[in-house]
């Protein structure tokens, strides 16, 4: 597991590494392209996170949620995908709120929740 911060995201991004976000609120705000699994549920699992990526391919993992219980989700779910077999594992800390601040697209469906 490899911590990232905006610059290496980005480039990862662009070259299409997929994105797992470990937070609900992936519904309302995310990361284009991204994936959803809830770091908190019996959906995030092996099996699960296989369908997205092989043990041997590049993953990010972010959080679209704030707080610290955050965090501590994601590096939990990161920890998990390692115990798993997944060698080449990004922890993106900045999340959300870090790649929209520096200015990476953004889906925000928020507003088609309150139409």
């Amino acid at each position: 597991m490899v911590v990232v911060d905006n610059n290496a995201a980005i480039i990862l991004y662009e070259r299409g590494v997929p994105f797992v976000d470990t937070n609900w609120t992936w519904v309302q705000k995310r990361i284009p392209n991204s994936h959803y699994l809830d770091a908190w549920s019996y959906e995030y699992n092996e099996v699960t996170l296989s369908e997205i990526v092989r043990k041997d391919q590049e993953i990010v993992m972010y959080s679209s949620g704030g707080g610290e219980g955050n965090i501590g989700r994601l590096t939990d779910a990161v920890a998990l995908a390692v115990t798993w077999g997944y060698e080449k594992v990004y922890l993106y800390e900045g999340g959300i709120y870090g790649w929209k601040n520096a200015g990476f697209p953004v889906d925000n469906v928020e507003k088609e929740f309150y139409k």
